[in-house]
Formats: C-alpha cells, sequence, structure tokens
C-alpha cells in the first residue's frame, strides 16, 4: 500500500518486467490441461517502449502460420486467430496508443458465447471501452462459441508472436480463466486525482489463471512463478538480472512511474528528422546504435520535468570510436531551446557518467566512473552554480557522431535500475513519487471542457464544475456563432461571440438550441487555479488595472462591451516581447506590433497595462479582461516552432493536457481548439476555432498525452516548416498522477 498525493490509500504495484526488444524476450508455458477456450479475461499494465513495435501480450502459439493473440499491433492494438496462414478472425482499434511516458491499464475480454459477434471481444484502457472494428472485409468477429488457442494445451507466450518481440513494460499480469470481467475487479477511479488506478484483484483464476506480479527476483524461476495458487509458472527467456544496462528487473511500475527517454521528442539538433527517435530503444533507456553504422545524430530529452528538489541519473557511453563530443545532463522542458542552457557534461570516452542537480540551491555536479569533477554533492561542497530557478527541466542526452558512422551508444538509468555509483545525500530517482505534490491533483475541478445538447449541457456543466465563474460555449452542430463568453462578472444574459468585433449582447444562456451539440469550456475564478475577470471602464489615457492572481498573468484576452471592437490578446509567448505586440482573436492575423495596447509593459504580480488603443482603452466603454497565469501542474503557455513533418513537435506541459488552443503567429492562421470531451482517444482533431462559426471538423492534429502533446500534422495551421506558435494548454491531471493516452 502507498498514500498517494492525495492522500488516499491505494493499491501498490512494486515491480514491472522490461521486455528489451532487442535481445528477443519472452516468456512461456504450456498448460498441461485445457481451460476455458470460450471465455476469459486478460488483465495488464503496459507501459510501452519502440511505439512501432508489436508488443504481444498474450499468444496461443502453434507455429508461425497458426497462432491466437492480443495485445500492441505497432501504434493500435489487436486481436488475432492467424490459422493456416489466414485470418479466422481479427478486430483492431481506430484509437491510437503512443504515449510512451506513462502506463496503460489493459484489460482485454474474450467471451465467444455472446450471442452479439462484437460482443465476443471487448477491449476497455484505463477503465473505459474502447471500439473494436473488423479490420478487412474478409474477416469476420469469432463464430459463436468458437474455441480459440488462448487456455489450449498448446505452446503460451507473453512478449513473443510469430516473429516478433515486445518492447517495453509489464506490470500486474492476470489471466482469468472461464470468465468475462469488467474493468473494476482490477481497478478504480481515484477520488482525489479522477485518475484510474490499480486495485487488487481478489477472485478465482479458473484451471489455467494465472497471477504475475514479478515481485520474487531472487532468480529468473523465482520471477516467472504464478502468484494465482495454481502453480502455472512461466519460464523467461533473454531476460536478464545481471546488474547494468541489461538489468530487466524494474521498479518503474503504474504506482511510481520512472522517467525515460522520450521517442516523441524529436531532436533539437538532428541529421534527418526522426533519425534519434528510431535508434530509441530497450524500452526507451537506450539511445543509439547497437552497431558504429547506424546513422542519426541530436538531443534526445527524457520524459519528467523537474524545478525544484535534488536529482540524481546516470548514463553509460559504450561503443563509442570517438570523432565527436557527446552530452548529458538537463534542459529546459521548453521547446527549442536546445541541450546547453542547463547543468550538462561533454563526453568523449566510454564510461559511466553521473549528473546530480539541486534546483533548490542551484547547484550542479557532474562526474564520471564514481569520481565527481568538482567539490563533492554529499556535503554540497564545489558544484557549479545555475541561474534557472523554477523554469521546468528534463534529463537529455546527446549523440552527435552517429551520423558520421562511428556514434556510440548511451545506456540512462533514472533509478528503475540499481545504479551503477551510490547517489549522493539527498539526491532522489527521477520518478512520480518523487516529483513534489501540485497545488491542483484534479485539473477538472477548476477548468474543464464538457460536451452536451442545448437542454442538458448545463446540468454536464453543474455535475463536473458547479463553481463556474466562466463558460465558454461552442455549437458543435450547426454553423452561426463562435465560441460564446458568459460570465458571473457581466451576468448571465450578457454574451459575446469570439468570432465578432460586435457589442456585447442579451442571450439568454438557457436558450441554447436544446436538439444541437454544443461543447464549453468552464473556468473557476481564483488564485489557486490562476484565474481572474476584471471589469473596467475605458478612459483613453495609458494606464494599469489592478488584478488578483498574485503572479503576472500570462495570456490576457480583452473585449469592448459597448463597441464594435476586437478582441485584444496578450500572450507570453508572442515574441521575445509580448508586451510590444497583440493579437486578435477574433481574426486570423499574424502578430503586430502596436505599442498603445499594452504600453510596451509587459504586467505584473498586480496589475496590467493599457495604452491608449481603442481596442483596450476607449474613452467611456466598458471593458471586460480575462486574464490566466501559469500554474505549474495545471496550466501552460507557450510557443514552438514547426518542422513541417508529420511528427512534429513535442510538447512538454508537465500534466495531461484537457485543453489544447494553438495560433500561429508568424504569419496568417486560426486560433484551433483541441480537447478530450470531443476527443476521447489518439488521434485528436476535432477542431473548432475561435475566429470561426463553423461547426466541429476532424483533421489528424495532435496526441495529447500523459505530459503535454505532440503534433501529428504537417497543416499550416500547427506544423509549417520554420513557423512560429503560440498555445494554451488546460490539464486533465498532472503528470504526477496520469496514466497514458
Amino acid at each position: 500500500m502507498f498514500i498517494s498525493g492525495g492522500g488516499s490509500l491505494q493499491y501498490e504495484i512494486k515491480k514491472s518486467l522490461r521486455f528489451r526488444g532487442s535481445a528477443s524476450p519472452y516468456l512461456n508455458r504450456t498448460p498441461s490441461s485445457a481451460g476455458n477456450r470460450r471465455t476469459w479475461t486478460l488483465s495488464v499494465w503496459v507501459k510501452r517502449g519502440d511505439l512501432s513495435a508489436t508488443i504481444p501480450l498474450l499468444t496461443g502459439h502453434t507455429d508461425g502460420n497458426n497462432f491466437m493473440w492480443v495485445g500492441f499491433n505497432g501504434e493500435g492494438f489487436i486481436a488475432q486467430n492467424y490459422v493456416s496462414a489466414n485470418n479466422n478472425f481479427v478486430h483492431a482499434t481506430s484509437a491510437v496508443f503512443r504515449d510512451p511516458s506513462a502506463w496503460y491499464h489493459v484489460v482485454y475480454v474474450f467471451d465467444s458465447t455472446q450471442a452479439t459477434a462484437s460482443n465476443r471481444g471487448k477491449l476497455y484502457i484505463n477503465g473505459v471501452q474502447i471500439a473494436l472494428v473488423n479490420v478487412s472485409t474478409n474477416t469476420q468477429w469469432p463464430t459463436l462459441n468458437y474455441e480459440g488457442r488462448i487456455n489450449a494445451t498448446l505452446g503460451h507466450y507473453i512478449g513473443f508472436k510469430a516473429t516478433a518481440y515486445a518492447d517495453g513494460y509489464l506490470a500486474e499480469y492476470n489471466l482469468v480463466d472461464g470468465q468475462a470481467l469488467d474493468p473494476s475487479y482490477f481497478g478504480k477511479i481515484d477520488a482525489t486525482t479522477g485518475q484510474w488506478v490499480a486495485k487488487k484483484y481478489t477472485g478465482s483464476y479458473g484451471t489455467c489463471g494465472i497471477y504475475l506480479d514479478f515481485k520474487d527476483g531472487t532468480n529468473l524461476t523465482t520471477l516467472g512463478n504464478d502468484k494465482s495458487n495454481n502453480g502455472n509458472n512461466w519460464t523467461l527467456n533473454n531476460v536478464s538480472l545481471t546488474s547494468g544496462a541489461t538489468y530487466d528487473w524494474m521498479d518503474d511500475t503504474p504506482t511510481n512511474n520512472f522517467c525515460t527517454l522520450n521517442p516523441l521528442d524529436e531532436p533539437l539538433v538532428a541529421s534527418t528528422i526522426g533519425a534519434m527517435s528510431a535508434l530509441v530503444s530497450n524500452g526507451n533507456l537506450t539511445l543509439g546504435a547497437n552497431t558504429t553504422t547506424t546513422s542519426g545524430s541530436g538531443t534526445i530529452a527524457g520524459t519528467m520535468g523537474v524545478s525544484q528538489g535534488k536529482f540524481y541519473f546516470e548514463g553509460t557511453l559504450s561503443s563509442y570510436a570517438g570523432g565527436s563530443t557527446l552530452r548529458l545532463g538537463f534542459m529546459s522542458a521548453d521547446e527549442g531551446t536546445g541541450g546547453g542552457v542547463a547543468p550538462y557534461k561533454d563526453v568523449s570516452a566510454n564510461g559511466t557518467y553521473m549528473v546530480a542537480v539541486d534546483f533548490d540551491n542551484l547547484l550542479c555536479w557532474v562526474g564520471a566512473n564514481g569520481v565527481w569533477d568538482a567539490g563533492d554533492p554529499n556535503t554540497g561542497t564545489g558544484g557549479t552554480s545555475i541561474f534557472y530557478g523554477s523554469v521546468m527541466h528534463v534529463p537529455f542526452v546527446r549523440d552527435n557522431s552517429a551520423s558520421s558512422g562511428n556514434g556510440g551508444r548511451w545506456d540512462v538509468n533514472f533509478g528503475q535500475q540499481p545504479f551503477a555509483y551510490t547517489p549522493p545525500s539527498g539526491f532522489k530517482a527521477l520518478c512520480t513519487k518523487n516529483l513534489p505534490t501540485p497545488t491542483i491533483l484534479n485539473g477538472r475541478k477548476y477548468f474543464d471542457v464538457v460536451t452536451g445538447t442545448g437542454s442538458t449541457l448545463e446540468a454536464a456543466i453543474n455535475t463536473t464544475l458547479p463553481n463556474k465563474s466562466l463558460r465558454i460555449v461552442k455549437n458543435r452542430s450547426t454553423a452561426g456563432t463562435g465560441w460564446v463568453f458568459w460570465d458571473e462578472e457581466r451576468g448571465a444574459t450578457a454574451r459575446l461571440d469570439s468570432s465578432s468585433t460586435s457589442a456585447e449582447t442579451t442571450f439568454d444562456y438557457s436558450n441554447l438550441t436544446s436538439g444541437d451539440n454544443h461543447v464549453a469550456a468552464v473556468c473557476e475564478q481564483g488564485v489557486t487555479p490562476g484565474f481572474d475577470i476584471v471589469s473596467y471602464a475605458g478612459t483613453g489615457v495609458a494606464r494599469t488595472i489592478a488584478h488578483n492572481l498574485g503572479v503576472a498573468p500570462s495570456l490576457i484576452i480583452i473585449k469592448d462591451r459597448d463597441s464594435a471592437g476586437g478582441w485584444a490578446v496578450y500572450h507570453k509567448g508572442n515574441t521575445a516581447t509580448p508586451e510590444t505586440d497583440y493579437l486578435l482573436l477574433q481574426a486570423t492575423n499574424a502578430t503586430s506590433d502596436d505599442d498603445t495596447n499594452w504600453n510596451d509593459t509587459a504586467p505584473t504580480s498586480s496589475v496590467f497595462s493599457l495604452g491608449t488603443a481603442t481596442r483596450v482603452n476607449q474613452n467611456g466603454n466598458d471593458f471586460i479582461a480575462y486574464l490566466f497565469a501559469e500554474v505549474p501542474s495545471f496550466s501552460k503557455f507557450g510557443s514552438y516552432t514547426g518542422n513541417g513533418n508529420a511528427g512534429g513537435p513535442f510538447i512538454y506541459c508537465g500534466f495531461k493536457p484537457r485543453w489544447v488552443l494553438v495560433k500561429r503567429t508568424d504569419n496568417t492562421g486560426s486560433w484551433v481548439v483541441i480537447d478530450t470531451a470531443r476527443d476521447t482517444y489518439n488521434v485528436a482533431g476535432n477542431q473548432l476555432y475561435f475566429n470561426q462559426t463553423t461547426a466541429d471538423g476532424f483533421g489528424a492534429a495532435l496526441d495529447i498525452v500523459s505530459n503535454g502533446f505532440k503534433i501529428r500534422s504537417t497543416a499550416t495551421g500547427y506544423n509549417t516548416s520554420g513557423g512560429t506558435y503560440i498555445f494554451w494548454a488546460m490539464a486533465e491531471c498532472p503528470f504526477k498522477y496520469a496514466t497514458a493516452r
């Protein structure tokens, strides 16, 4: 058991098993007697490694032309029965599962006794059922009462099917023979964080049922022991308990998620876009070639950001033939800052390198093979001063020599394996248990996105966020209006349309078109969520306006209530000097330099500045201002540069987003809104626009994942090569508690 950050008692998963795809790992057993071949349930927690690789979770295998298996088939999930080199049945997901930074809970139920064909195979991810579809016109669902290969007296495998081997991590593995169970037997919603969490299965297992907790690592035999009391033990193959880079018995679990390298992170310095992510392997703890001939170079960041506390990690360099300088350390989590902006060490020889960073006292130490370069982090002496304060930083490694054919191999260790050297006193591994407890444990308690018809939307809002101060509502079904703003400051019948310059009009919120589908972003006002609403009267004279955030706002949206003036937007990521520039919420315009909006003065912790521009300060007119401040693990406002590639930039947020807005600023572009209320799985692409009145339209745009979002489009609205973009993201859940998405 462990106490979560929210203070609730949770079931703790102690260990996981890593599957290094490069080593061809698998578990196997052959049942001595058959179980129920018509009905069974598989429950397992999975952390993905190579996102292009197959992860066979369970296989009943005669040979390469005759097998039945379930698992991740590259980016999606599949269940397949392959007989005499032909598909007997196969069903798969349209949803993709390409979040390598946290854990998925997978429940697959096979029940061929069901009268409805599509109920004979069911998939649940993190407690939510995901649609399975027939993937080919010449394949079918299992026939009624079909007896498959699972629980038959033939070879069973975990991590292998035909010629494919898994790359990633498995934990808390349950196979229940003879029962079709829903996810509530294995997990539940945490009342504090709102996330799906593990719970102990306490039911019966049936003849061929198994429970693998991977807790006994005395040797490879005990590691495969079945804990269901059935004695259905498994043999481990090509798995290692030898200390070092090949050690596969991990502390990385769904209840204590560890940092790994992030294959979603495109290299900041690269010979070829995507080259480095193709070289991340072995559960995302290895970077670089297994030989010295594979090309690709660049910097790859870790999955976990930190800005306070003391942390330690190691990187072991091998197979390095010289010819260039390599590097490891920490760098800013904000995209585009490169590898040398924070504590790091340049290396030019094989060995094990150590990095210790004290973000509280702004000091770092680096060393090699157990010897610190200068000073001693154990005593706090020496070290190098750093000046990054509260800025979020992620670990990284760089291999900028592989493209010349002499690259090395980095094996990193953030603490999920035994360290080669004892960490200095007080310095911790990079894992979620060691992250600070966020101020907001469940983002949806302060900001949420809700869908419903005109007649049901308000009830849905009141259920999820009764203390809302602002509703921003869009009709998804028909065109006609933009996002309509209602707030407590102006009253329930006063509305403003984001797509229009028009003055405020009166419209009763309860009169929303009852038959149409709507989506609403709802916000609670206060210091904790970093949101304030300020009304003021214009004077035409430059001045300051007080606010109640206590910190400088990152986003300010202002609208003249009395005249047809545009919506003025200040965003901290809009150029290097955002106080001199502005954007228009109702328009596609690129950023403009106009000193009369913000009076060339950045907002402070107590005031924001206005110039003489009529759009923000028309004499005698009433104005409304919405101010948002960045709150760690809850809200993020920043910028990124497009690369024009379908595998676009990865944006680290430090949380699983509920809402993402993107706007191009160096050229024309719409204000695009993506959220997980309309897109419940990836790829997300139901797009609505602040500057348009159009209804919902789908176009693959981005993946929303446990620690940020990944651009998955070459559209100019997201990812033109060299284009500059700002974003606004709000959290569903801090990364500390997030499941994979």
